[in-house]
């Protein structure tokens, strides 16, 4: 069974490292995320597809930053928390789909084993990228070896309901399935809010985008992203373009992209640009691996990442020692530190309510897996 597909309109793999890059968490790029993104429907074509997660912009190791008490409540910055709220998602999205659609009158039992979302497994461990000498040595950023990189699963063929979905007519089949996923054109074209789109999923989506959904909006992980925080966190947006062109960093960026030029790396600017390359690349390829002229050619895909490879481990290395020479992070967690001391100052009541907020869904989360 091959259910229908949906897409974005206009976004691809590589554009999707574009929308989701943007929730890494990095000392360079600013506070606020948790690094977790959920999209509720991208591509039902395919087995799978993924997107890059824009890990830390380091060089001596990041300091705990005011605003983490605040926004990083829930330890969202380990990889093995991150995955286990994923986890926790997904299972509580299959049982509100269950219940929907026995509220519906129609059968459903628990996927948790596909038509998922989650991190990659081969995340590197806390303290290992991109600090540690031995592991860039190895692997480079982790962009050819496939770290940091969002995999989402699709359900195409078999899982728990493919047996009773073959014992139902053509128009039984099709009202189960209406009933699961709803209609997949939006009532919106061109660009859309944030309100938009969670409204289409609540009541346009079927019991899929309803779980979906709901289940986002009991995480704790997800809290940012509701309209109550909104203001708060275009106020984060604006503190992270502030330090973007603060003097210094200017300065750190500046001393850093000179190193790298004198290691045989010119024509980079900002510390983030190597990597960001690369990711870009590594999607090209997984989309042309999915969908274009290298879905069947896998030696051709292997020799490409070969070569990826090879040029990402010595730019990754001369990009480490660089930072390290130029004393990068330290001097750019100075500026970083400073600036959100007086964002506490002014947004502290809002802060202050975000922190509890999250507490109080975490404190109900483990209670219900409790």
């Amino acid at each position: 069974m091959r259910r229908k597909a949906f897409r974005l309109p206009g976004v691809g793999v590589a554009a999707l490292v574009l929308l989701l890059s943007a929730c890494g968490a990095s000392a360079a790029d600013g506070p606020g995320s948790s690094g977790l993104a959920i999209p509720n429907e991208v591509d039902a074509s395919a087995t799978t597809t993924s997107a890059v997660v824009n890990p830390p912009a380091s060089g001596g190791e990041r300091r705990e930053m005011p605003l983490d008490a605040y926004l990083d409540v829930g330890g969202w910055r380990d990889p093995a928390e991150l995955a286990r709220q994923e986890e926790i998602i997904n299972s509580r999205r299959e049982e509100l789909i269950a219940q929907c659609m026995r509220d519906l009158g129609f059968q459903y039992i628990p996927d948790t084993t596909r038509n998922r979302f989650g991190l990659s497994t081969d995340l590197p461990p806390p303290g290992t990228f991109p600090d540690d000498a031995d592991w860039v040595a190895q692997y480079g950023y982790g962009v050819a070896a496939g770290m940091w990189v969002i995999r989402i699963f699709f359900n195409e063929e078999g899982g728990p309901n493919a047996e009773h979905l073959e014992t139902l007519s053509d128009s039984e089949r099709e009202a189960w399935q209406d009933a699961l996923f709803g209609d997949f054109t939006p009532p919106f074209t061109g660009d859309f809010t944030q309100a938009q789109w969670r409204e289409w999923m609540l009541t346009g989506r079927g019991c899929h985008g309803w779980a979906s959904q709901t289940s986002q909006d009991e995480s704790p992980a997800l809290v940012k992203n509701t309209e109550e925080f909104e203001g708060l966190f275009e106020e984060v947006n604006r503190i992270n373009a502030e330090f973007v062109l603060d003097p210094e960093l200017i300065a750190a960026n500046r001393d850093w992209a000179s190193c790298l030029a004198d290691a045989g790396f010119p024509g980079f600017t900002n510390q983030n640009e190597p990597r960001l390359q690369l990711q870009l690349e590594e999607a090209d390829l997984q989309s042309e691996a999915l969908f274009g002229d290298l879905a069947n050619d896998k030696e051709l895909q292997d020799i490409l990442h070969a070569e990826l490879r090879e040029r990402e481990i010595p730019l990754a290395v001369a990009d480490l020692e660089c930072r390290v020479a130029t004393d990068f992070q330290n001097r750019i967690d100075s500026v970083r530190y400073q600036l959100e001391l007086v964002f506490i100052e002014n947004w502290l009541p809002e802060l202050t309510l975000f922190r509890e907020r999250v507490t109080e869904l975490l404190a109900k989360q483990e209670s219900n897996i409790g």
